[in-house]
């Protein structure tokens, strides 16, 4: 997981993907003023939500994400939109931490253009 700027999603969206989900996006900006960008892998999604959700409670109550779509098999673009500053701060401090658990409990992490790396 990385975190990347918003132009990049709008840069790489396709088929006018992005008006739909422009709309989404500030609708989740009103409840959740700050947000970070990210371009993840599914797994890195999964065990960042399991941060969020054990650090802050369950999804919706102080904290949102949107997925905008798939680069390719399991890797794209979503964002973390955060009612509070210091759950936000939290979260972008967290970003270098997060991974993804795959099988036999290998952790990855994936880069922008979603290639793998061992964490270890």
């Amino acid at each position: 997981m990385e975190q990347i700027a918003i132009e990049l999603v709008i840069k790489n969206s396709r088929n006018n993907e992005w008006e739909e989900d422009k709309l989404e996006r500030n609708d989740l900006l009103i409840r959740f003023p700050q947000s970070v960008p990210v371009a993840t892998s599914f797994l890195e999604m999964d065990y960042a939500e399991a941060w969020l959700s054990k650090a802050f409670g369950p999804k919706g109550a102080k904290w949102e994400v949107y997925f905008y779509y798939k680069e390719n098999y399991d890797f794209g673009y979503a964002e973390y939109f955060f009612q509070d500053e210091s759950v936000f701060d939290s979260f972008k401090n967290e970003i270098p931490n997060l991974y993804g658990v795959f099988a036999k409990g290998k952790k990855l992490k994936t880069n922008c253009q979603g290639e793998y790396f061992d964490v270890e």
